[in-house]
């Protein structure tokens, strides 16, 4: 993990960027109302130079819904699998089918790649059962200067006095 904190969305990113790092004599034509374009542009830059793209999404993958056999492949496969399964669940809440099930041995395309070390969203425990994972998180009993940004909602981006 990087030293520093870690922003899972980007306009939590934008508005610690605001609030923490502008310069005075900017903060001070900010106030006043005034659109300052050289700050804008350093935050669409800062903005570039901070994304960082954790994992790939899966390129195959299966539908979960009990007697289906569709398969998704190529860059579109998340999504596709995605637009597929929600016709299913639209059909389950209306009992014309099978509730559908994510993630465990049903769903082995969405397990092993969730299970995945670049992935590693989910892992097993000490009885083999699936659980979440962050792996933003640092392991227990590793110091780390790492926070992480888990602000739920970025509304309001005003900077602060």
């Amino acid at each position: 993990l990087p030293n520093g904190a870690i922003f899972n969305r980007k306009d939590l990113y934008t508005q610690h960027l605001r609030r923490m790092h502008i310069p005075p004599h900017i903060r001070k034509q900010v106030k006043q109302k005034k659109t300052v374009s050289e700050w804008e542009e350093r935050i669409r830059v800062h903005q570039d130079e901070a994304r960082r793209l954790r994992c790939e999404l899966p390129d195959h993958m299966t539908c979960p819904a009990h007697g289906c056999n569709t398969q998704f492949d190529g860059k579109a496969a998340w999504d596709d699998r995605m637009e597929h399964v929600a016709k299913h669940l639209e059909k389950a809440a209306t009992g014309s089918e099978s509730p559908v099930s994510f993630g465990g041995d049903h769903d082995s395309t969405l397990t092993d790649w969730a299970a995945r070390p670049e992935v590693a969203i989910v892992k097993r425990d000490d009885r083999g059962r699936w659980r979440l994972n962050n792996p933003l998180k640092p392991e227990k009993n590793v110091r780390s200067s790492t926070v992480l940004s888990e602000d739920e909602d970025a509304e309001g981006e005003d900077v602060d006095d």
